[in-house]
């Protein structure tokens, strides 16, 4: 594949039995050899990207797998192991609706330039009222500093982005903020008219 081509890995898990499904987006911004979903897959697990996505987690919540697939053009999807076995954090989780807000900026002003990640299983240990407390902070933004990083494998590098699904195009990231409020998730079910909202998936756009 070519410079700037985009990339998405889903992060495929299940909590109380039902799928969840969380999305990040990298841009390649220097040609390597080899596959580059295989590239970009070993950067990450090269990462502490993967252990501090656990550390946000209830540990009732189980990983399922990885997904990696070319949108930028679009491109075979590939599937790969689970990114996590398990969240970490020894807590009951909140209900499965209940999700706290990861917002993605980028340099593009209005909605147009944000993105959301729902984050899923959110521990109890981590609730204060109806926000984010105790050591949920911590541990989301040391997750949030992490998406931010470019990754390297094989000689390829990859800039994390914000993929504009209609547009077609790509916006690198410049910020990953916490949201203070617990919320209702969205649906966000893998390879549905826009993740179905019937299938009831916590997940990103």
């Amino acid at each position: 594949m070519a410079l700037n081509s985009v990339y998405r890995i889903s992060i495929l898990g299940t909590h109380f039995g039902e799928p969840v499904v969380n999305t990040l987006f990298f841009r390649v911004s220097v040609v390597g050899t080899g596959d580059e979903r295989d590239n970009l897959n070993s950067a990450t697990l090269a990462t502490n990207l993967r252990t501090l996505y656990a550390a946000c987690l209830s540990n009732d919540y189980a990983g399922a797998g990885t997904i990696i697939q070319g949108v930028l053009p679009v491109t075979p999807l590939k599937t790969y192991g689970n990114w996590v076995t398990a969240g970490t954090v020894v807590s009951a989780s909140l209900p499965a609706q209940v999700a706290a807000i990861l917002t993605r900026k980028t340099l593009t002003p209005g909605r147009g330039g944000r993105g959301r990640i729902f984050m899923p299983a959110v521990p109890s240990s981590f609730q204060s009222g109806d926000t984010v407390g105790f050591g949920g902070p911590t541990a989301y933004n040391n997750w949030a500093a992490e998406v931010l990083l470019s990754r390297s494998s094989s000689g390829y590098t990859y800039i994390p982005v914000l993929f504009k699904r209609k547009a077609g195009i790509s916006l690198d990231l410049n910020a990953v903020t916490l949201g203070t409020g617990l919320r209702t998730r969205r649906s966000r079910a893998y390879q549905t008219r826009f993740h179905r909202r019937k299938r009831r998936t916590v997940g990103s756009i």
